[in-house]
């Protein structure tokens, strides 16, 4: 008998473009988020023309501390709600 393959519990998920459309966000801002390690991947382009998941909860929280033209004062914002969520 085949052991039955593991799910992982269903996550909500946006592509980067998705993401920005929604939230209101640059691309180029979320993709700053992701490379700091502020938005999870939830799944990486295996090919061409196939879409980056990033997990909506991060990004959402990242949002509620965001405030357009602050530059990278808002990164330190993100960092320190990120860091207060997660104590």
């Amino acid at each position: 008998m085949k052991p039955k393959a593991r799910t992982l519990a269903p996550m909500n998920t946006l592509s980067l473009r998705e993401a920005a459309t929604k939230y209101d966000i640059p691309a180029a801002t979320l993709s700053g988020w992701i490379d700091a390690g502020l938005i999870r991947i939830a799944r990486a382009p295996e090919k061409r023309g196939q879409a980056l998941l990033i997990i909506e909860a991060d990004v959402a929280t990242a949002r509620s501390a965001y405030t357009p033209g602050r530059g990278h004062h808002n990164q330190r914002a993100i960092v320190n709600k990120v860091a207060v969520g997660a104590a």
